[in-house]
């Protein structure tokens, strides 16, 4: 037991986390027009569904409200396993930085 946690629920954590994590660089990704990995295309393919279907029934938010509550629920995750965690560091900072913009959709 490590701070009254078995080592099995912290490795759910970091999954948990991890899962968390992808979404919300997936969302971002999406609403920046930018490319997601090759291993997130079913994720994005699926959350595209869910955004229209969203979109269709009136509810849509505005992009830079919904960018900055993705930045915050991305800030809020804990830490997912070492290597999974810094992947995932970078695909998040390389979406905040600006001058990685793209002016064309992606799908």
């Amino acid at each position: 037991m490590v701070n009254g946690e078995r080592p099995a629920d912290m490795l759910g954590d970091l999954a948990g986390n991890a899962d968390s994590k992808r979404s919300i660089c997936t969302d971002l990704e999406i609403l920046l027009h930018r490319d997601s990995p090759e291993a997130e295309q079913s994720r994005r393919m699926q959350r595209q569904v869910e955004l229209m279907e969203n979109a269709m029934k009136g509810i849509d938010r505005n992009s830079p409200t919904r960018i900055r509550e993705l930045r915050l629920a991305y800030m809020q995750c804990g830490p997912a396993e070492p290597g999974v965690q810094e992947e995932l560091e970078q695909r998040f900072t390389k979406l905040l930085d600006p001058t990685q913009s793209s002016d064309k959709p992606h799908s």
